[in-house]
């Protein structure tokens, strides 16, 4: 049995998280007052290693909506990955 072997272009996950970030970001332009926008983004900024624009996104998120779990999930998250740590208190 012969196989053709076709010549695909190579995706990776960063091209995947690039692309992903790219939608999210032309949804928020659109729609500035969804939360989940913004902690999804954050998530993906979170998996390209961009702390900072995931904080800010998080932080917005909560603004919009102040009991969002995932929002302060992923505010931890980056939080973590900018090498910010805070010790709660004991009890």
């Amino acid at each position: 049995m012969n196989f053709i072997h076709i010549a695909m272009p190579r995706i990776t996950y960063r091209t995947l998280h690039m692309q992903a970030l790219e939608y999210y970001t032309s949804a928020i332009l659109q729609f500035d007052g969804n939360p989940v926008l913004f902690t999804n983004r954050a998530q993906t900024h979170i998996k390209l290693e961009q702390f900072d624009d995931a904080v800010a996104d998080c932080q917005k998120a909560i603004r919009l909506k102040p009991d969002s779990v995932k929002a302060q999930i992923h505010l931890a998250r980056a939080l973590s990955g900018r090498g910010e740590f805070q010790v709660g208190p004991k009890t």
